[in-house]
C-alpha cells in the first residue's frame, strides 16, 4: 500500500479590500475572511476572479440587493417573490442585476405590487376558452367569439339589453310555490292566485272584489265620522252613541219612556166604505161610512134613526138611468115606507141609548124584495 502524507495548506486570505488591492499570480487562491469568498488569480486582473457564484439569503424588501456588498457578479438572489443576478460589477446600481424571473407579457398576466403573478383585469376574452370549460348542464356556454354566456330558456328568464332579467309574463302560478303564500292568500304550486276571502262578507262584481255584507258587531262608533251624522241626530263622544237631537214633541208626536212615536188621532176598527178625514200631516182624523152616517135622536120619538144612502125606486140591481141616489132618514116608527132594493149593508156602530142599553154593531143587508 502507498504511504499517505497529510499536508496542511494555507491560502492566502485577508478582507475583501485588501483582496482587491493585490494582483493574484495565475492559480494563486486568495480567501476573504469578511466575506468568507474563494478567488483565484490570472496574474492580471487585481482581486483575482470569484470562484463559484453564491445564492444569497432571499430579501423582503424592495431592492434591498442594492444594499448586498459581498455580492459579486454571477451571484443570484431572490428579493420580494423576484430572482436576480449580478450580471455587472456594481453590486449597488440596478441596471446590474439581471432580472432572472418569469417574465409576464403584459397583457394577460402581470406583477402586482408585492411582485405575485396575477391575472389582468378585463384581459381574459372569448377565445381564451374551450367549450369543455364549462359545465354543459350548468347553464353556461363558452364561444370562441363571445365568450361565456348564459342559457335562458326564453320562457322565464331572457337576456335583454346585455342583462339576464324575468321575461314578461314569464312567472306564473306554477313558478310560485304555495309555501310562499301567506295569510289573505292562497294559490301556488299550479293553482291561480286569489284572495282568501270569507263568501259570507265578501263577494266578486265581475272581477272585482267588494263588500258584500258587514259582519255583526263589526261596526263600532269609533268607525263613524262625526260628519258623517247630519240634522237631527247628535254624536255623543262620552257616551259612545248617536242620539236623536230633540228639543221637544208636537202635535204629531209624543213621547213615552223616551221613545218617541207618533200620537194617536183615531182608534177603533177601519169602517167598511170608510169616508176619510185627514189632517195636514196626512193622519187620519175621522172616518165614516158612506151607507149609515150615524144615529141620531129622533124628533117625534125616544128612539133613533139611521140615515141610509141608496134609491128608492131601485127594484133592481143597478142605479136606473137619471135616477140620483138621495139619503132617506128611516124612522123606527111612524115613519116614512121606503122601498129598498139591493144596494149592500146599512151598518150601524155599537151605541148606548138613552136608558143605558148597549146596542152592539149591526149590518143590515139591503136587497130587492
Amino acid at each position: 500500500m502507498p504511504d499517505i502524507q497529510l499536508i496542511k495548506l494555507s491560502i492566502r486570505r485577508g478582507t475583501d479590500v485588501q483582496r482587491k488591492k493585490i494582483v493574484l499570480e495565475q492559480g494563486e487562491l486568495g480567501y476573504t475572511t469578511d466575506y468568507k469568498r474563494l478567488w483565484i488569480g490570472d496574474g492580471i486582473l487585481s482581486g483575482g476572479n470569484i470562484v463559484g457564484a453564491k445564492v444569497h439569503t432571499p430579501l423582503a424588501g424592495a431592492d434591498a440587493r442594492l444594499g448586498l456588498v459581498e455580492a459579486t457578479q454571477g451571484d443570484v438572489v431572490y428579493e420580494k417573490n423576484l430572482f436576480y443576478q449580478l450580471t455587472g460589477t456594481n453590486y449597488a446600481t440596478a441596471s446590474s442585476w439581471g432580472q432572472i424571473y418569469t417574465k409576464p407579457d403584459l397583457i394577460y398576466l402581470q406583477y402586482n405590487a408585492n411582485n405575485q403573478l396575477t391575472i389582468i383585469n378585463n384581459s381574459i376574452t372569448g377565445d381564451k376558452f374551450a367549450p369543455s370549460a364549462v359545465y354543459n348542464a350548468g347553464g353556461l356556454v363558452a364561444t370562441t367569439n363571445k365568450g361565456l354566456s348564459v342559457v335562458p330558456d326564453n320562457t322565464t328568464l331572457e337576456v335583454a339589453q346585455s342583462t339576464v332579467r324575468v321575461k314578461d309574463d314569464g312567472i306564473d302560478e306554477n313558478k310560485i310555490n304555495s309555501s310562499a303564500i301567506w295569510k289573505g292568500l292562497s294559490g301556488g304550486s299550479g293553482s291561480l292566485l286569489q284572495v282568501l276571502a270569507n263568501t259570507n262578507h265578501f263577494g266578486f262584481i265581475g272581477e272585482t272584489l267588494q263588500l258584500s255584507a258587514l259582519p255583526s258587531g263589526i261596526v263600532t262608533f269609533d268607525s263613524i265620522d262625526s260628519s258623517w251624522v247630519g240634522d237631527g241626530l247628535s254624536y255623543d263622544a262620552f257616551s259612545s252613541t248617536i242620539k236623536a237631537n230633540l228639543s221637544g214633541v208636537d202635535a204629531t208626536l209624543n213621547l213615552l219612556n223616551g221613545v218617541v212615536g207618533l200620537k194617536t188621532i183615531v182608534t177603533g176598527d177601519v169602517i167598511p166604505f170608510a169616508q176619510v178625514t185627514r189632517d195636514n200631516y196626512g193622519r187620519v182624523t175621522n172616518q165614516q161610512n158612506t151607507i149609515v152616517g150615524r144615529l141620531t135622536s129622533n124628533s117625534t120619538a125616544t128612539e133613533l134613526s139611521a140615515f141610509f144612502n141608496g134609491s128608492p125606486n131601485q127594484v133592481s140591481d143597478g142605479v136606473p138611468p137619471g135616477v140620483v141616489i138621495t139619503t132617506f132618514v128611516c124612522l123606527s116608527e111612524g115613519g116614512v115606507n121606503v122601498t129598498l132594493s139591493s144596494a149592500g149593508f146599512i151598518t150601524i156602530p155599537s151605541m148606548v141609548t138613552s136608558d143605558n142599553q148597549l146596542i152592539d154593531k149591526l149590518a143590515i143587508p139591503v136587497y130587492t124584495y
